[in-house]
């Protein structure tokens, strides 16, 4: 997605090295941030989505262009993330396994911390801020 005012993570981290192949909020999220989302049977949560997304753009933002992208960066980079990219493989395998199985619409999984601090915020211009 391409707006002024709207940064698609797909789009500022590429793993591939290839063009136009986009990586998935979930991977991306495992490879720069170290943290594992959508994990749950329910799977999506906008909130943690939306937290991820934001420590994603706020990392980009924090460092350069070619940060996150194997296009632009240099390849000694990409020692490490052949590690994470093994481990992305393997839970995607995971998936399909699990998503065999009928799962019921009620979840009685809690929702981490953080999620409930931006429940709790207040939004200000868009934004979050405390309330």
């Amino acid at each position: 997605m391409i707006h002024p005012y709207v940064i698609d993570t797909s789009v500022i981290f590429n793993a591939s090295g290839i063009r136009g192949k986009k990586d998935s909020l979930k991977n991306l999220t495992l490879m720069h941030l170290n943290e594992k989302i959508q994990v749950g049977k329910q799977g999506h949560h906008p909130v943690e989505d939306c937290i991820a997304t934001m420590k994603l753009v706020q990392l980009k933002l924090g460092n350069s262009l070619q940060y996150g992208d194997a296009v632009l960066e240099n390849n000694s980079t990409n020692a490490n993330k052949e590690v994470i990219l093994e481990e992305i493989k393997s839970n995607q395998e995971d998936n399909k396994i699990e998503n065999k199985i009928n799962f019921s619409s009620d979840s009685s999984e809690k929702i981490p911390h953080q999620v409930e601090e931006v429940s709790n915020s207040k939004s200000v211009d868009g934004f979050f801020s405390k309330a």
